[in-house]
């Protein structure tokens, strides 16, 4: 990835002074600006709400779940980077199985950027799309598979 003369110094001084943990809210590009050149490694807290549910009667609708990211390996091409990393979280009321595992983020050129929760199950996982705004990301969520639905809306903000 390259990255022009005017970012290159600023963004090799924070490398040196944070290495590769960054902390605090992230800098967002301008709005429809390209999302891969921000660095989304390090530390997030998750705040879901669902907003309608099917199938899943534990789900509390309008009452906000909490989790956190931790988003540890980046790679890219040029087409798209990858995050790779563990959440935590209790969201079995929305038909997430596990309280810990996986979590795979990908930006594609533009400002959108999609999660997917526990990605290793072929069902019953959680799918985020949002975008960068105000210093976190924001959007909507969906629990897939059947019969089982939920969906509604998440915040990222980096801790």
């Amino acid at each position: 990835m390259r990255y022009s003369s005017a970012l290159s110094a600023p963004l090799l001084a924070a490398t040196l002074a944070f290495g590769s943990r960054w902390s605090g809210p992230i800098e967002c590009p301008p709005v429809g600006s390209d999302l891969r050149r921000v660095d989304l490694r390090g530390h997030w807290t998750l705040n879901i709400t669902p907003d309608s549910a099917r199938s899943l009667p534990s789900a509390r609708l309008g009452h906000e779940l909490k989790g956190t990211l931790e988003l540890t390996r980046r790679d890219s091409t040029a087409e798209f980077v990858v995050y790779s990393g563990r959440y935590s979280a209790k969201l079995q009321s929305v038909g997430l199985a596990r309280d810990t595992g996986e979590v795979l983020v990908s930006v594609p050129a533009g400002d959108t950027t999609r999660l997917t929760l526990d990605p290793s199950v072929d069902h019953g996982n959680l799918e985020l799309v949002g975008k960068c705004r105000d210093g976190r990301l924001i959007g909507r969520w969906l629990r897939t598979g059947a019969p089982a639905r939920a969906w509604g809306s998440f915040t990222l903000r980096r801790r």
